[in-house]
Formats: structure tokens, sequence, C-alpha cells
């Protein structure tokens, strides 16, 4: 017997564009140990299982129901390799991001922890204190900057590499991009303050007394 059926999807990871060519062959050519029960449901599938259940055991009792799933789940059940290479790169992207976020603070706030006596010398010949913590800020938050930029374009060049391994995440997402560029800046902005501010809380006759 032949026929043609109507367009269905499988092992595709998404719904849209052209079907996959599949044949569906008799079942004493191709043998198989495993069979499943499909049931087209009006309404939430998990409301007619008990009922599918009970026929099932009605026809014959000493057959197993299990794994019971929509289509929709069974399909993405088929691509489990990417769910474990989304959680894998979520993992070592966040350490990536602690880790950047300790270089950076480090930096700025060693940067700013050597201009001490400059920052001394500044207030003892009348700078306000907040000038001094915007004038430090302002520095610090210019070389973050340049920074984020410079990572940003490199992202974009990577992120296209890595297309292909994505499934439903666009390579240039503008929330992961934006999310850790104000994150970045975020963490260059309280290493820069906070430094700031002890350094230009020091009395003047310290500060210019320091190595």
């Amino acid at each position: 017997m032949i026929g043609v059926t109507p367009d269905i999807r499988t092992q595709q990871q998404e719904n849209d564009g052209r079907p996959d060519a599949w044949a569906y062959l008799p079942y004493w050519f191709l043998p198989v140990r495993n069979h499943g029960l499909m049931v087209r449901a009006k309404g939430p599938p998990a409301s007619i299982t008990a009922g599918v259940r009970a026929a099932i055991r009605a026809v014959d009792p000493a057959i197993p129901v299990f794994k019971v799933n929509t289509l929709e789940r069974v399909r993405q059940l088929g691509f489990w390799q990417f769910g474990l290479f989304g959680m894998m790169f979520g993992v070592f992207g966040a350490i990536a991001l602690f880790l950047a976020a300790i270089g950076v603070y480090g930096v700025i706030s060693y940067g700013v922890s050597q201009r001490t006596r400059e920052l001394g010398v500044r207030v003892a010949l009348g700078a306000q204190q907040r000038d001094v913590i915007g004038l430090v800020v302002k520095q610090g938050m210019t070389l973050a900057g340049i920074g984020i930029a410079a990572g940003l374009l490199g992202s974009f060049g990577v992120t296209r590499v890595v297309s292909s391994l994505l499934n439903g995440v666009s390579p240039t997402d503008p929330l992961s991009f934006v999310g850790v560029s104000a994150f970045l800046a975020a963490v260059a902005f309280v290493a820069s303050v906070i430094p700031a501010r002890r350094a230009s809380g020091v009395d003047p006759i310290v500060a210019l007394r320091a190595e």
C-alpha cells in the first residue's frame, strides 16, 4: 500500500521551514521493539492521560504505559545535547563574567589607590571632594568604556562562529550584550568611587608624606 500523509516535522529544531522527507515502512519490513501510541486531544493533553491508560488496560492489562509526553516535548527531548551545551556555555559564561568583574575592579581600584598622593595634593590645593571623585570616576569609566567597546566588537565576531550551536537565540542577542556591558560598567563605577572616596578623605598632610 502506498499513500501520502500531511506534512509533519520530526528531528527538526524549528517549527518553520520546509519539513524533511520521510517514509513510513510496514512493520514486517522494519520491525521495532518499542511502540508508541499517538492520541490527538482537544484541550490540555494531560486531561486525557487517565482515560487513555484505562482504555489500554481494557484491551490488555499486561501492556505497560510509560513515558507519557506531548509530541512537542518528545521533539525537544530529541535535542537534549543542545540543552546540555547551553547549560555548559551558561556556566562557563557566568564564571568568565565573574572573573572579568574581579579583574576590572582590581585594576581600576589599584590604579586609583596608586594616586593617593596626587589626590591629596588636589585636596590640599582646594579641590572639593566631589570634584576629585568625579575626576577619578570619569577617567575610570572612560577606560572601562574602551574595554567594553573592544569586548563587544570581539564578541560580535566570535558569536558568528558558534551561531550553528544556538537554538532559539540570536547570535547578537541585545539583552545579553546590554546586560553584560551594564554589569561591567557598574563594577567599574564602584571600583572608581570607593577608592576615590577613601583617597580624597585622607588628610592632605598624610597623603603628601605617602611614598
